[in-house]
């Protein structure tokens, strides 16, 4: 009989972006499977929200203010009575505090997940942290375990790079009713053909990025009858809008609101561009989910080789490369993609393949499950007597 696990996932993140999606679905994935799966996070975070929604186990708590000491106390009760086999941590202002709290409770497995590129410090805190308190870290991407490999000498055995895993829909549209789908949404005629922005802009910081794709859609325009789609927060249109009025290829760029129908829209794409979000200059994801998506969709990519995007997009492979900044390359990288169907056709062959094979939610799920395993006979192997060691 296969074990079955109560796992506790905590998060102080307040907003909805990838690693709060992820807990959630790997969330439901471990319910599915016949495992226990509580979430603490704050009351007001959509995590807390929807997972309380979605009818699993729910704690709030802050892991801010002044109060931490008390919730400390709050979450050693909250795990002793729990008992969980495992507490995942996805964040240093919960991993602080609940990985000491679920070592005074006598958590078995303790985990502290990684899924941002930003470099962290050899701070006391976090030794603490990733050596001392949690038994293993889980990252999204290589780019992010060679950091922390590199920072804190971890071993290979106690970091573990476990992509986010996509759940696809059973069936996709065909391409060119997904394309006519688009064309609706812009009033445009049915037969007209598009590219677009995998990452919607959604601060004004993005802005020079969706204009440097402009751009270099601009110096393509006379080579192919593509439309581009970029989409942008409501707040930004209106000076996107004012940026690209001057501009050749303003009749042919299209801004729409972030759409609901995201596999609808990634579908009708005949070329998608990944411009990553960084901070201070390394990738705010490993391997952002849209990405993921537009690869499941048969979407032929391109991006800039930031961070963990490089596990995924592999030049002349899964996508295209460009170096960022580079109009021409990225001008060119678009137009190879659109124009020379066979190649084309073999490297979204390959990404899709690859997304099937590492980066769905049952590849995930069963990636973390075979570390419970794995932490589970190291445990019994050090419960036997010492007699049986040496039998």
């Amino acid at each position: 009989m296969r074990a079955l696990y109560k796992i506790v996932h905590t998060s102080g993140r307040t907003g909805w972006n990838d690693p709060e999606k992820r807990i959630l679905e790997e969330s439901l994935w471990m319910e599915s499977q016949g495992h226990q799966v509580v979430i603490i996070a704050p009351e007001k975070s959509p995590l807390y929200q929807k997972a309380r929604a979605k009818g699993l186990s729910v704690y709030g708590i802050s892991f801010k203010g002044l109060s931490r000491l008390k919730q400390s106390s709050e979450l050693v009760e909250i795990l002793t009575n729990e008992q969980p086999y495992v507490i995942n941590c996805h964040g240093r202002s919960d991993g602080s505090i609940a990985l000491k709290a679920a070592q005074k409770a006598g958590v078995p497995c303790r985990i502290i997940s990684r899924h941002t590129g930003a470099k962290l410090k050899n701070s006391m805190q976090n030794r603490s942290i990733y050596k001392k308190l949690s038994h293993y870290v889980f990252t999204s991407s290589d780019f992010i375990t060679d950091h922390l490999k590199d920072t804190f000498k971890l071993r290979d055995m106690d970091v573990f790079t476990i992509p986010g895993g996509i759940v696809p829909p059973e069936n996709l549209s065909p391409k060119p009713e997904a394309a006519k789908w688009l064309a609706d949404q812009l009033g445009l005629p049915a037969e007209e053909r598009f590219i677009g922005s995998l990452l919607p802009c959604m601060s004004p910081k993005e802005e020079a990025e969706v204009l440097e794709i402009a751009e270099a859609f601009r110096h393509v325009l006379t080579e192919i009858p593509h439309h581009l789609v970029i989409q942008a927060d409501p707040e930004r249109i209106p000076s996107l809008t004012l940026a690209l009025e001057n501009r050749r290829c303003r009749e042919r760029v299209h801004l729409l609101p972030p759409v609901d129908h995201t596999w609808q829209f990634y579908r009708a794409l005949d070329c998608g561009i990944l411009k990553p979000k960084l901070k201070k200059g390394l990738p705010v994801t490993g391997i952002p989910r849209e990405l993921v998506k537009a690869m499941f969709c048969s979407c032929p990519v391109i991006s800039t080789p930031a961070g963990g995007i490089t596990d995924l997009v592999i030049d002349n492979r899964t996508g295209l490369l460009y170096p960022p900044g580079d109009l021409d390359r990225l001008a060119g990288r678009i137009a190879s993609t659109l124009i020379r169907d066979a190649g084309t056709k073999e490297r979204t062959h390959a990404a899709r393949e690859t997304v099937k094979n590492r980066h769905t939610i049952d590849a995930m799920g069963r990636n973390v499950i075979r570390i419970y395993r794995l932490h589970q006979v190291k445990l019994d192997k050090q419960r036997l007597p010492a007699s049986f060691h040496h039998a």
